[in-house]
């Protein structure tokens, strides 16, 4: 069943890579990606450089697609970090596509519901993976790295849904909303470093709020709260990921 089930992992993430190739080069209805966010684009969006991330995610998650040829060429046994996820990494696949899909043909709505049922899904592998003793770099890495990107990604469809939806931000402007957004995810963070000390995610926040600064500061200038949180979330979550791996190194001497 397993190796049925890495051989999928396989073809989908092909068709991923393919599908992902082709909203770049051809957009299915005529707006680029960057052309989308720009139009769609609120105070929480990053530079655009912030997506070059997935230039990072996808050879990761091909060395963990590799790792899996190679066991079903070999026929040696199934990992047990494959074994601990299941189906999550071709659902995550499916979501993936279909949340291009949906976003190029700017159905808002639809988009959010699939890249916030994306996280939860990577959330799910995520946890899976780290509960498998000693789990090996070429999975927990990859899936670390991507489920910290689609927080982003999922924090920036919600306040562009709830803009689209009219919501009045509880009376508060969208710049205090937004900073308000960003403290939500300095807490994430927080939380995934007290319970896994994972570096990976807290570089990859770090990485996402460097964008929204330095658009903030391009577009709102110094003074906008928003400007602020996402400067005082870099140097924050840079300082306390440092002291949490420095400790982490530290009690495994």
């Amino acid at each position: 069943m397993y190796r049925i089930l890495m051989i999928a992992n396989v073809l989908f993430f092909v068709i991923v890579l393919v599908i992902n190739t082709l909203a770049v080069t051809s957009p299915f209805w005529g707006k680029s990606i960057v052309e989308l966010t720009d139009l769609h684009a609120n105070m929480l969006t990053p530079e655009h450089f912030s997506s070059s991330i997935w230039s990072i995610i996808y050879p990761l998650l091909s060395l963990s697609i590799i790792d899996q040829i190679k066991t079903v060429l070999k026929k040696e046994a199934v990992p047990r970090e494959v074994q601990s996820v299941g189906i999550g990494f071709i659902i995550t696949f499916v979501l993936n596509c279909g949340w291009l899909i949906a976003w190029e043909a700017e159905y808002l709505i639809l988009s959010f519901a699939i890249i916030f049922s994306n996280w939860l899904t990577l959330i799910w592998v995520y946890y899976r993976l780290v509960g498998v003793e000693k789990a090996r770099w070429i999975y927990t890495i990859p899936f670390s790295i991507y489920l910290a990107w689609i927080c982003i990604g999922a924090l920036l469809h919600l306040n562009l849904l709830l803009i689209y939806l009219g919501f009045d931000f509880f009376g508060l402007s969208e710049e205090y909303w937004t900073a308000a957004l960003i403290v939500m995810g300095i807490f994430g963070t927080l939380l995934v470093l007290y319970l896994n000390q994972d570096i990976w995610f807290t570089l990859v926040l770090i990485w996402a709020f460097l964008g929204i600064f330095l658009r903030s500061k391009r577009l709102f200038y110094e003074n906008n709260w928003v400007t602020i949180m996402s400067l005082f979330a870099m140097v924050f979550l840079a300082v306390v990921g440092t002291w949490t791996q420095f400790r982490k190194i530290k009690s495994s001497d």
